[in-house]
């Protein structure tokens, strides 16, 4: 039960850093390429200010689950799926391609976080921790590949 604790605790710490991470870009310098008069789709500076906010707000409540993951694991699904559920309406808002397409990949990757998570929940003596630990690594780099295209 330590081991299953810890991974759950990992996961819930990495994914709010990640989260984090992928903000700093989208927060920093924005604010030059918005409203350019001579394109009117949405570029990708208005893209990344407008899910700033959402992911922001979906970090922070990554983060409160670094209290809590401990205490309940089972807590932290739901957490994940509201989260999903949250990026994804940002996501359906969004005009400009690339940032949605870097968004909506993160989003399927906090998907396979949630059923990896999800399987080690139920049943940690014989889950796939090499399963949970690439779907962890892999929407790491997915959320910070939106750092990439805020950036």
């Amino acid at each position: 039960m330590i081991r299953h604790r810890s991974v759950v605790a990992l996961g819930a710490l990495s994914l709010a850093a990640t989260l984090l991470a992928g903000c700093s870009a989208v927060t920093e310098g924005i604010a030059s390429g918005v409203g350019d008069a001579l394109n009117p789709e949405q570029s990708v500076a208005e893209a990344c200010l407008a899910i700033s906010r959402p992911l922001i707000s979906v970090a922070a409540e990554m983060q409160s689950l670094e209290q809590t993951a401990q205490e309940d694991p089972a807590s932290v699904g739901p957490v994940f799926e509201q989260a999903s559920a949250d990026l994804t309406a940002v996501s359906a808002e969004l005009e400009n391609p690339e940032v949605r397409e870097a968004l909506d990949t993160a989003i399927a990757a906090l998907d396979e976080l949630t059923v990896q998570y999800s399987a080690v929940l139920a049943d940690p003596e014989n889950a796939d921790f090499v399963a949970f630990e690439a779907a962890l690594n892999g929407m790491e780099s997915d959320f910070a590949a939106i750092d990439t295209v805020c950036g």
